[in-house]
Parts: C-alpha cells; structure tokens; sequence
C-alpha cells in the first residue's frame, strides 16, 4: 500500500515540516504587524501589488524635525504619483530605536488621508519596531485604537491615550482635566489656565487651520497626555495646512519669505489671520502670554518649516525661533504642566 511505501512517507514528512515552517513565518510576520493580513482581504501580502515604506530609525518629529517630515513627504510624492499603481503599502517601523507620540499622531493621520491621496490604495499595514521599548510607546499611546488591528492598545495609568476631535469637544477637555488632577493632585482652580491654553489651540484648528475648505472629513486634532515625574506633558496635533500656510502675508513677503519672522509677528499679535476676522488670530498671543507667566513650561510650537521653543527659570521666557528644510503638515504642539514652577527639560 502506498502508505507503506518509504519514498511516499519520507516526501510526505518533509511536506508537512514544509507546511509548518510556512505557517509558523506567517504566524511571527503578523505577531510583529500592528495592521495584519486577514484571510479575507484579497491581498497579496508579499506579491507585486504591495509597496514597502521604511520609517526613519527616529521616528519623532520633536527630536528629528527634517529627516521624518523628508520621509513623509516624499512617501506623499511617490503616492501621489500618476504610475503609483500599487494596491496595498506597509510601514515599516522595525529599525525604530526612538519613537514619540508626535510622529505616530502624523502617521495616523496620514493614513487616514491616504485614499485622498490615491483612490487604488485599498490597504494600509505596518508592524511595530523591534526594540521593546518602542513597541510599547507604540501600544500605550493609543495608536492602534484609529486602525482595523488584531493587537489591541495597552491600558497604563501613566497615560491619556490618544484622543481625536473636530470641534472643541468638552469632554475631551474634561478628561484631559481629571487626569491632570489626579496625577499632581490639585484642584479646578489650579487648571483653570490650563482649561484656556485648550481652547485656545483646539479654537484654532476649528477657526482657521484649514484654507479653502480643504477639511477632508477626518479628525481636526489630536490630544495625549503623558505623567512623567511630577508634571503632565502635553502632545497636540492640529491636522490642519499650518499656521504659515494660513496666514495673511503682505506683498513683499510673498516675494521674500521669512517664516520665523512671520510666526514670530503672529505671537506678538500683529494682525495675521487670513479669514480676515477681528477676533480671529488672539489664540497665539494667549498661548504666548501664558508661556511668559510660566503656566506652561517648555512650550514648543512645531508648524510648516519653522519650529518655536520657550524655556522658563527665574520668572523669564526664553523664546528661540528656528527654521528647517523640512515641511510639515499641520500644527504640533508640546508644553509641560506642573505645580511649583520648576522648569524640565525633555
């Protein structure tokens, strides 16, 4: 009989070790994917229909401004191609020895606007990066609760994961208000400024971030808090065109732009805001006020090509303003808030 034959039990042996192997690769390539391949899916998963994007080894745009909006930029152009015919992309985060939140609220929302960007796109993967450290800032911030994921966000007290709005959504505030309190222990009163800081930058995501009705229907921000040693950090993401896009510019400054200069004149006041609105363009001026009285310490603006950092000691802002190569997308915002008045570096 056939199954007694030694040639057939010997192909058949190395058939189903054959067969194990397969699946036990599958099984770790998706055990590493925040977005696996599913049985239903229709796709390919390593076939020609599938474009690979590496992520940059710093994946945060706080600590690596130029290099991972370059990245993203250039992943938008190759998209955005007309030959760009493929119909599944993957992130590829593996060699990531830094992560910050900044950077996985900028990949989620662009992958959120991705079919805007190319309708063939029918799938968008990626897997988290091999260092563990990373992998759980990937799994703490709540990143992975905005995609079709089998690997589930992990809960730690440390956190309000991420949150996404399209208008002042004073629940959000409201949570964002609890945990702060609890976390440093201290009253409504004590936060009540901080309350405003809130309105402020959310009022201007709604008001003015996005230039001719360019809202694409998706969230207008994103919030995550993070308590570290005695103070409560603060991430936002205006998913807006940008303070500098937005801004109305005079003639000589279309021709000769300064983008330092003309964020600069925006946080002192000067009538900038291009809805042409009076009370339109005092929430940078607010935001501003508050970092000079120390309310907020540490308090980095982040927009298109230039990027604002403040330090506070002995009752004195310090403001820098500096400019890069790089372009971002949108508003990113990153400020400490404690009791006490000590001043942290990140």
């Amino acid at each position: 009989m056939r199954k007694n034959n030694p040639k057939y039990n010997g192909w058949k042996k190395r058939r189903s070790k054959l067969i194990w192997e397969r699946e036990y690769k599958r099984k770790e390539k998706n055990k590493n994917s925040f977005t696996p391949p599913t049985r239903n899916n229709n796709v390919n998963y390593e076939g020609p229909d599938i474009e690979f994007f590496n992520l940059p080894n710093r994946f945060s745009i706080y600590d690596n401004f130029e290099e991972v909006t370059r990245n993203f930029n250039q992943i938008k152009k190759t998209i955005n191609s007309p030959s760009f015919n493929k119909k599944h992309i993957h992130f590829n985060m593996s060699s990531s020895e830094l992560v910050r939140v900044d950077a996985l609220m900028y990949l989620l929302t662009f992958i959120k606007n991705i079919r805007h960007m190319n309708e063939k796109i029918k799938m968008v993967g990626g897997n988290f990066p091999l260092n563990l450290e990373c992998k759980e800032v990937v799994r703490e911030s709540g990143f992975l609760n905005y995609l079709n994921s089998m690997t589930k966000s992990t809960y730690s007290e440390e956190n309000i994961q991420i949150m996404a709005g399209k208008d002042v959504d004073t629940d959000i505030f409201r949570k964002i208000l609890h945990f702060t309190h609890k976390k440093l222990n201290c009253s409504r009163l004590d936060t009540k400024d901080l309350y405003t800081l809130f309105g402020e930058i959310i009022g201007n995501a709604n008001e003015h971030a996005y230039d001719n009705d360019s809202f694409n229907g998706w969230n207008k921000y994103l919030i995550f808090a993070n308590y570290i040693e005695n103070k409560v950090r603060f991430v936002i993401l205006d998913t807006g065109e940008g303070i500098i896009k937005t801004m109305k510019k005079k003639f000589h400054e279309k021709l000769f732009p300064d983008d330092r200069a003309l964020l600069k004149s925006a946080l002192k006041g000067e009538f900038r805001t291009a809805t042409e609105l009076k009370y339109r363009g005092n929430g940078l001026p607010t935001i501003r006020g508050m970092c000079a009285k120390g309310i907020v310490k540490n308090f980095s603006l982040i927009t298109n090509s230039v990027v604002y950092r403040t330090s506070y000691a002995n009752g004195k802002l310090s403001e820098k303003y500096e400019s890069y190569m790089g372009m971002l997308e949108g508003t990113l915002y990153y400020f400490d808030f404690s009791l006490g008045g000590t001043n942290f570096e990140h």
